[in-house]
């Protein structure tokens, strides 16, 4: 028996569809297209003859169907049913749709069109609710990421305030360091001039080599403890 379908030019079998899409780009496993094929037919979109051989048999359009499936999925990932694809197909492949409803694992010998134009509005009525429900919460989910980038801190903005902080830091403790060694050299000062070292022996002056090594000893000697006083006293003032 010659099969009606293989009278066409172009069918073929799921086997050289894939290829021919992995060749273009698209690169579907077999059983998925598979259960695409079988999920359309279930919902009554859309069924892929079969040849004398009870093999699939795809056209060029049917081809661009399961393309038409494989972005739909990609897009939308699991928030997309096939159900939801079905109502695009209607839109898209109305005029290459066809249901048989006697489609089973036997041999078939033709394609049986049987979608009106009132089961298209009635299907497109229930389904593209769906799909602009969809369409809406992809919309407010977009809405929320980007009012959350606008919320999140301006990384650049953030780099700036680091630097400046940085600065004002090292400007502080640059500002606190002179200050303990003012401190430190009047308290050095102070403790030197009670009792000075003087050198020579009828006109007697003070030893300036001696007074200065004695400043720096001193300073060196409390700068860790005057830094600490200067940095409790600098908290409580905070505190206060």
């Amino acid at each position: 028996m010659t099969d009606h379908f293989e009278q066409y030019e172009g069918y073929v079998t799921i086997g050289i569809a894939h290829e021919r899409m992995k060749k273009g780009g698209i690169n579907i496993p077999i059983p998925t297209m598979r259960n695409w094929v079988n999920e359309l037919h279930q919902l009554k979109i859309h069924t892929i003859p079969r040849n004398t051989r009870d093999e699939r048999i795809f056209s060029k359009e049917d081809i661009e169907i399961i393309r038409f499936i494989s972005e739909a999925k990609q897009r939308f990932g699991n928030n997309i049913t096939m159900q939801n694809i079905g109502s695009m197909l209607l839109e898209n492949f109305s005029q290459h749709l066809h249901y048989d409803p006697n489609d089973s694992q036997e041999q078939q010998q033709g394609i049986i069109p049987i979608l009106s134009e009132e089961r298209l509005k009635d299907f497109l009525k229930t389904e593209l609710q769906e799909i602009n429900l969809l369409k809406l919460e992809m919309e407010q989910s977009k809405t929320k990421y980007e009012e959350m980038l606008r919320l999140m801190p301006d990384p650049i903005e953030e780099e700036k305030q680091r630097k400046k902080e940085l600065r004002q830091h090292d400007l502080d403790r640059s500002f606190t360091e002179n200050r303990v060694n003012k401190r430190l050299r009047e308290k050095a000062e102070a403790v030197w001039n009670k009792n000075p070292k003087k050198i020579g022996v009828i006109f007697k002056k003070e030893d300036t080599a001696a007074k200065l090594e004695f400043i720096e000893l001193y300073k060196l000697e409390h700068y860790e403890e005057e830094m600490k006083k200067e940095y409790d006293l600098g908290n409580d003032t905070t505190k206060n």
